[in-house]
């Protein structure tokens, strides 16, 4: 969900879907790659933050991965 900047208790908007799904080996942990692994297809927001530069719906996401990762990616959010 996405939140005022000016009250984080009103919702701007909230999505019908995931934003992202764990796809990568490093957040499945299903036994294959070189990282630890504490929590199978495990993936948790940590941080949220817009990138102007490239328009209003992008988003530079950090997250934790399999409880025993940390990475991050890039969303867009369309309507």
């Amino acid at each position: 969900m996405i939140v005022s900047k000016d009250d984080p208790n009103v919702i701007v908007a909230k999505s019908t879907h995931h934003l992202f799904v764990p796809t990568m080996d490093y957040e499945i942990g299903m036994g294959t790659g070189p990282w630890p692994v504490n929590r199978n297809r495990t993936i948790f927001t940590t941080s949220l933050v817009p990138i102007p530069e490239q328009g209003l719906d992008t988003f530079l996401v950090w997250y934790g991965a399999a409880d025993a990762n940390v990475a991050y990616a890039t969303i867009q959010v369309t309507h």
